[in-house]
């Protein structure tokens, strides 16, 4: 067996509105199968959240309902992870749901996870990039096309102190919908930032894509709060950042097909999910 796990996420589940949610169990379990028959040996977990209706139960700790699809699931060797009901206002739905990605960190089974959102589908064999990360540098994220951190994508080693300091800035400001409540200028560090890099570019400030959201937290931590050495992810170069403060130096080697650069997987953001009103092409 493998200490590594891929993980992704199929949050604010709702039994009774299974058309809302079974694209990106679907998903899941077509990405677990792709990347087993292109050679993976890692382990395949889908993290499930129910939303609050489906929670409630006649005892106090009573275990969740079983997920419809879970056998389906366990028959290809995909595991179920079920996850605590989400955070309580100041957290509003959508920033509560995104952010429960981070729950990645709490899979202590596993020595490494490479998180995968829910609409991702690997295209080639992604277990190289476990190896991106040792004692010295236990986290890795990768660059996007218009932002220093993207959610889509990360490397974890799991640690709940290194979930509770990527939340703790939303914990302290809160949410309104889909951002963060707190100053425009000064972002989740409570200071203006400074210059980042992207795939295609550089930026400046907290304008970049979900700055204000889960990939706005990511780069938070990744530049003002975690205190070991992280690997950060660019289209022709894998950087390390010694710490926090200092900018980040030196390319290591990487492999031919590197990520995000030759299409290691699809994303498909916004509308573009094949499931979405597509029921009639679900079968293939």
């Amino acid at each position: 067996p493998s200490p590594n796990c891929y993980a992704t996420l199929v949050a604010a589940t709702s039994l009774r509105d299974r058309g809302a949610y079974v694209g990106y169990v679907i998903n899941a379990l077509v990405s677990a199968r792709a990347l087993r028959r292109l050679g993976s040996v890692a382990d395949f977990v889908v993290m499930v959240e129910y939303d609050r209706d489906a929670r409630r139960h006649p005892r106090r700790g009573a275990p969740p309902p079983p997920l419809p699809e879970e056998a389906l699931l366990a028959s290809h060797g995909v595991r179920v992870a079920y996850l605590e009901s989400a955070a309580s206002p100041p957290w509003y739905r959508f920033a509560a749901t995104t952010a429960r990605k981070f729950d990645a960190y709490l899979l202590d089974g596993c020595a490494r996870v490479q998180f995968l959102d829910s609409d991702v589908l690997p295209l080639k064999n992604m277990d190289y990039a476990f190896d991106a990360v040792d004692a010295s540098a236990p986290d890795a994220f990768g660059a996007g096309v218009i932002e220093p951190a993207q959610g889509g994508w990360f490397l974890a080693t799991p640690s709940a102190a290194t979930r509770a300091a990527i939340l703790a800035p939303a914990y302290r400001l809160g949410f309104d919908h889909k951002r963060f409540e707190g100053d425009d200028a000064a972002g989740w560090s409570g200071a203006p930032l400074g210059a980042w890099r992207n795939q295609h570019g550089k930026g400046r400030g907290w304008n970049f894509n979900a700055a204000k959201g889960d990939q706005g937290l990511l780069y938070h931590y990744a530049r003002f709060a975690s205190h070991g050495a992280l690997r950060v992810f660019f289209p022709d170069r894998v950087e390390t950042w010694p710490n926090a403060t200092t900018p980040s130096v030196g390319p290591l080697p990487v492999r031919p097909g590197f990520l995000l650069r030759h299409g290691d997987y699809d994303h498909y953001t916004g509308q573009a999910k094949p499931w979405l009103g597509r029921e009639a092409e679900m079968p293939g």
